[in-house]
Protein backbone atom coordinates (compact mmCIF):
# COMPACT_ATOMS: atom_id res chain seq x y z
CA UNK A 1 0.00 0.00 0.00
CA UNK A 2 0.78 3.61 -0.65
CA UNK A 3 1.39 5.98 2.18
CA UNK A 4 -1.26 8.03 1.06
CA UNK A 5 -3.63 4.63 1.52
CA UNK A 6 -2.19 3.82 4.91
CA UNK A 7 -2.99 7.68 5.57
CA UNK A 8 -6.83 6.62 4.94
CA UNK A 9 -6.38 3.42 6.12
CA UNK A 10 -8.25 3.19 9.30
CA UNK A 11 -6.79 2.15 12.48
CA UNK A 12 -9.87 0.82 14.61
CA UNK A 13 -12.63 -0.19 12.03
CA UNK A 14 -15.43 -2.18 13.70
CA UNK A 15 -18.52 -3.14 12.45
CA UNK A 16 -19.10 -0.50 9.95
CA UNK A 17 -17.79 2.12 12.57
CA UNK A 18 -14.92 3.66 11.72
CA UNK A 19 -11.52 4.28 14.18
CA UNK A 20 -8.68 7.36 13.62
CA UNK A 21 -6.14 6.96 10.87
CA UNK A 22 -3.64 4.94 10.88
CA UNK A 23 -1.22 7.98 10.47
CA UNK A 24 -2.88 9.26 13.59
CA UNK A 25 -2.49 6.52 15.84
CA UNK A 26 1.42 6.19 14.74
CA UNK A 27 1.22 9.93 15.51
CA UNK A 28 -0.22 9.32 18.80
CA UNK A 29 1.96 6.88 19.73
CA UNK A 30 4.59 8.70 19.43
CA UNK A 31 3.65 11.41 21.47
CA UNK A 32 2.99 9.81 24.24
CA UNK A 33 6.17 8.37 23.79
CA UNK A 34 8.00 12.09 23.52
CA UNK A 35 6.34 13.47 26.72
CA UNK A 36 7.59 10.32 28.74
CA UNK A 37 11.00 11.28 27.88
CA UNK A 38 12.09 14.24 30.24
CA UNK A 39 15.09 15.04 28.30
CA UNK A 40 12.81 15.93 25.59
CA UNK A 41 9.89 17.90 27.02
CA UNK A 42 12.71 20.04 28.89
CA UNK A 43 13.62 21.34 24.81
CA UNK A 44 10.24 20.76 23.18
CA UNK A 45 8.92 25.03 23.25
CA UNK A 46 5.43 23.96 22.55
CA UNK A 47 2.71 21.71 22.14
CA UNK A 48 2.75 22.76 18.59
CA UNK A 49 6.27 21.41 18.25
CA UNK A 50 5.23 18.11 19.57
CA UNK A 51 2.45 17.82 17.46
CA UNK A 52 4.29 18.42 14.07
CA UNK A 53 7.21 15.72 16.00
CA UNK A 54 5.17 13.13 16.35
CA UNK A 55 3.19 13.59 12.90
CA UNK A 56 6.88 13.74 11.27
CA UNK A 57 7.41 10.31 13.81
CA UNK A 58 4.11 8.82 11.92
CA UNK A 59 5.24 9.78 8.20
CA UNK A 60 8.34 7.98 8.89
CA UNK A 61 6.50 4.60 10.27
CA UNK A 62 4.11 4.93 7.57
CA UNK A 63 7.02 5.45 4.54
CA UNK A 64 9.14 2.26 6.67
CA UNK A 65 5.37 0.16 6.16
CA UNK A 66 6.04 0.91 2.27
CA UNK A 67 9.95 -0.80 2.20
CA UNK A 68 8.66 -3.86 4.47
CA UNK A 69 9.13 -6.60 2.14
CA UNK A 70 7.70 -9.17 4.60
Amino acid sequence: TSMREDQKQQAFPDDGHFGISIRDYFAARAMQGMFSNSELTAVVNSHDQFAELSYRMADAMLRAREHDTR
